[in-house]
Protein backbone atom coordinates (compact mmCIF):
# COMPACT_ATOMS: atom_id res chain seq x y z
CA UNK A 1 0.00 0.00 0.00
CA UNK A 2 1.48 3.37 -0.79
CA UNK A 3 1.08 6.73 1.48
CA UNK A 4 -0.85 9.77 0.50
CA UNK A 5 1.29 12.24 -1.75
CA UNK A 6 4.27 9.09 -2.80
CA UNK A 7 4.12 7.28 -5.58
CA UNK A 8 4.46 3.71 -6.25
CA UNK A 9 8.50 2.26 -6.91
CA UNK A 10 9.16 2.08 -10.57
CA UNK A 11 9.34 -1.53 -11.96
CA UNK A 12 13.22 -2.12 -11.93
CA UNK A 13 14.85 -1.74 -15.27
CA UNK A 14 18.49 -3.01 -16.79
CA UNK A 15 20.45 -5.74 -15.12
CA UNK A 16 23.02 -5.03 -12.49
CA UNK A 17 26.37 -6.21 -12.36
CA UNK A 18 26.75 -9.44 -11.91
CA UNK A 19 24.14 -10.36 -14.44
CA UNK A 20 26.21 -8.99 -16.56
CA UNK A 21 29.22 -10.46 -15.79
CA UNK A 22 27.72 -13.99 -15.28
CA UNK A 23 26.44 -14.07 -18.89
CA UNK A 24 29.82 -12.65 -20.39
CA UNK A 25 31.93 -15.63 -18.77
CA UNK A 26 28.68 -17.90 -20.39
CA UNK A 27 29.25 -16.40 -23.86
CA UNK A 28 33.44 -16.62 -23.09
CA UNK A 29 33.20 -20.36 -21.96
CA UNK A 30 30.84 -21.46 -25.26
CA UNK A 31 33.39 -19.18 -28.11
CA UNK A 32 36.29 -20.85 -26.10
CA UNK A 33 34.74 -24.23 -26.96
CA UNK A 34 33.68 -23.30 -30.84
CA UNK A 35 36.96 -21.60 -32.04
CA UNK A 36 38.86 -24.92 -32.48
CA UNK A 37 35.62 -26.63 -33.93
CA UNK A 38 35.26 -23.49 -36.30
CA UNK A 39 38.71 -23.75 -37.28
CA UNK A 40 39.09 -27.07 -37.66
CA UNK A 41 35.87 -26.85 -40.12
CA UNK A 42 37.23 -24.36 -42.24
CA UNK A 43 40.36 -26.14 -42.63
CA UNK A 44 38.71 -29.28 -44.18
CA UNK A 45 36.81 -27.15 -45.92
CA UNK A 46 39.65 -25.20 -47.84
CA UNK A 47 41.29 -28.40 -48.34
CA UNK A 48 38.24 -30.35 -49.58
CA UNK A 49 37.94 -27.21 -52.15
CA UNK A 50 41.48 -27.65 -53.45
CA UNK A 51 40.72 -30.99 -54.09
CA UNK A 52 37.46 -30.79 -55.74
CA UNK A 53 39.30 -27.81 -57.92
CA UNK A 54 41.98 -30.13 -58.89
CA UNK A 55 39.46 -32.83 -59.73
CA UNK A 56 37.16 -30.60 -61.40
CA UNK A 57 40.56 -28.97 -63.78
CA UNK A 58 41.47 -33.02 -64.20
CA UNK A 59 37.90 -33.24 -66.04
CA UNK A 60 38.31 -29.62 -67.71
CA UNK A 61 41.83 -30.75 -69.59
CA UNK A 62 40.50 -34.32 -70.25
CA UNK A 63 37.16 -32.86 -72.02
CA UNK A 64 39.25 -29.91 -73.91
CA UNK A 65 41.53 -33.03 -75.30
CA UNK A 66 38.56 -34.70 -76.57
CA UNK A 67 36.56 -31.88 -77.76
CA UNK A 68 39.54 -30.65 -80.26
CA UNK A 69 40.86 -33.48 -81.02
CA UNK A 70 44.25 -32.42 -79.20
CA UNK A 71 46.67 -33.36 -76.44
CA UNK A 72 46.49 -31.08 -73.28
CA UNK A 73 48.56 -31.29 -70.14
CA UNK A 74 48.62 -30.19 -66.23
CA UNK A 75 52.28 -29.63 -65.18
CA UNK A 76 52.04 -29.53 -61.09
CA UNK A 77 54.40 -27.66 -59.64
CA UNK A 78 54.17 -28.69 -55.78
CA UNK A 79 57.59 -25.91 -54.72
CA UNK A 80 55.07 -23.13 -55.59
CA UNK A 81 51.77 -24.61 -55.00
CA UNK A 82 50.36 -24.21 -58.12
CA UNK A 83 49.67 -26.19 -61.58
CA UNK A 84 49.26 -24.45 -65.22
CA UNK A 85 47.30 -26.02 -68.06
CA UNK A 86 49.41 -25.02 -71.09
CA UNK A 87 47.12 -25.16 -74.06
CA UNK A 88 43.97 -23.91 -72.06
CA UNK A 89 43.77 -19.87 -71.61
CA UNK A 90 42.79 -18.17 -68.25
CA UNK A 91 39.32 -17.15 -67.94
CA UNK A 92 40.85 -13.87 -65.92
CA UNK A 93 43.61 -13.10 -68.94
CA UNK A 94 43.18 -14.24 -72.53
CA UNK A 95 46.97 -13.72 -73.15
CA UNK A 96 48.39 -16.51 -70.40
CA UNK A 97 48.17 -19.80 -69.82
CA UNK A 98 45.11 -21.21 -66.89
CA UNK A 99 47.47 -21.25 -64.14
CA UNK A 100 45.74 -22.03 -60.10
CA UNK A 101 47.64 -21.12 -57.01
CA UNK A 102 46.64 -23.13 -54.61
CA UNK A 103 48.13 -21.31 -51.38
CA UNK A 104 46.40 -18.20 -52.38
CA UNK A 105 42.82 -17.20 -50.98
CA UNK A 106 39.99 -18.69 -50.72
CA UNK A 107 41.93 -22.04 -51.27
CA UNK A 108 45.43 -21.28 -48.94
CA UNK A 109 46.24 -25.16 -49.26
CA UNK A 110 49.67 -26.57 -49.94
CA UNK A 111 50.39 -28.94 -53.17
CA UNK A 112 52.61 -31.39 -51.38
CA UNK A 113 53.14 -33.48 -54.29
CA UNK A 114 52.24 -34.80 -57.64
CA UNK A 115 53.05 -38.01 -59.51
CA UNK A 116 52.08 -39.45 -62.53
CA UNK A 117 54.21 -41.39 -64.09
CA UNK A 118 57.46 -40.69 -62.23
CA UNK A 119 56.92 -36.81 -62.86
CA UNK A 120 54.43 -34.24 -62.20
CA UNK A 121 53.30 -33.80 -65.81
CA UNK A 122 50.23 -35.08 -67.32
CA UNK A 123 49.08 -35.60 -70.60
CA UNK A 124 45.46 -36.13 -71.86
CA UNK A 125 45.74 -37.84 -75.67
CA UNK A 126 42.91 -36.71 -78.15
CA UNK A 127 40.69 -39.63 -76.65
CA UNK A 128 40.95 -38.10 -73.35
CA UNK A 129 43.12 -40.59 -72.17
CA UNK A 130 46.20 -39.89 -69.49
CA UNK A 131 49.94 -41.07 -70.74
CA UNK A 132 49.34 -42.29 -66.86
CA UNK A 133 47.59 -42.81 -63.76
CA UNK A 134 48.83 -40.50 -61.05
CA UNK A 135 48.19 -38.94 -57.52
CA UNK A 136 48.07 -35.46 -56.13
CA UNK A 137 48.19 -34.61 -52.59
CA UNK A 138 46.94 -31.54 -51.00
CA UNK A 139 47.23 -30.39 -47.27
CA UNK A 140 45.76 -27.75 -45.21
CA UNK A 141 46.78 -27.59 -41.82
CA UNK A 142 46.31 -31.20 -40.45
CA UNK A 143 43.85 -32.33 -43.25
CA UNK A 144 45.43 -34.13 -46.39
CA UNK A 145 43.38 -35.00 -49.53
CA UNK A 146 44.68 -36.79 -52.66
CA UNK A 147 43.10 -36.41 -56.42
CA UNK A 148 43.46 -39.88 -58.05
CA UNK A 149 43.90 -40.32 -61.76
CA UNK A 150 43.02 -43.39 -62.97
CA UNK A 151 43.66 -44.97 -65.96
CA UNK A 152 40.86 -44.64 -67.74
CA UNK A 153 40.81 -40.95 -66.70
CA UNK A 154 38.70 -40.93 -64.04
CA UNK A 155 39.17 -38.79 -60.96
CA UNK A 156 38.17 -39.58 -57.48
CA UNK A 157 38.98 -37.42 -54.22
CA UNK A 158 40.17 -39.57 -50.95
CA UNK A 159 40.84 -38.41 -47.72
CA UNK A 160 44.46 -39.40 -46.48
CA UNK A 161 45.51 -39.45 -42.82
CA UNK A 162 48.83 -38.01 -42.07
CA UNK A 163 50.45 -41.00 -41.66
CA UNK A 164 49.10 -42.50 -45.19
CA UNK A 165 50.03 -39.16 -46.70
CA UNK A 166 53.56 -39.02 -45.64
CA UNK A 167 54.99 -41.90 -47.92
CA UNK A 168 53.15 -39.90 -50.86
CA UNK A 169 55.06 -37.00 -50.59
CA UNK A 170 58.60 -38.55 -50.08
CA UNK A 171 61.17 -37.40 -52.49
CA UNK A 172 61.48 -39.66 -54.55
CA UNK A 173 58.08 -41.70 -53.61
CA UNK A 174 58.61 -45.61 -52.96
CA UNK A 175 57.47 -46.41 -56.29
CA UNK A 176 56.84 -43.14 -58.62
CA UNK A 177 54.35 -45.11 -61.24
CA UNK A 178 51.38 -45.23 -59.82
CA UNK A 179 52.02 -44.58 -56.34
CA UNK A 180 49.41 -44.92 -54.05
CA UNK A 181 46.85 -45.60 -56.90
CA UNK A 182 47.36 -49.46 -57.18
CA UNK A 183 46.91 -49.95 -53.28
CA UNK A 184 43.79 -47.63 -52.42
Amino acid sequence: MTRPGRQSPRPRRGFNLLELMLTASIIGVVAAIAAPRFSTAITRHRVENAAQRVAADLRLARSTARTVSMTRGLAFDAKNDLYTLPQITDPDDAKSAYTVDLSEAPLNTDLMAAWFGGDALLTFDLYGVPDSEGIVVLRCGDEYRSVVLLTSGETEVRRLSKSEASPLVAFPPPDPKGVGVAEY
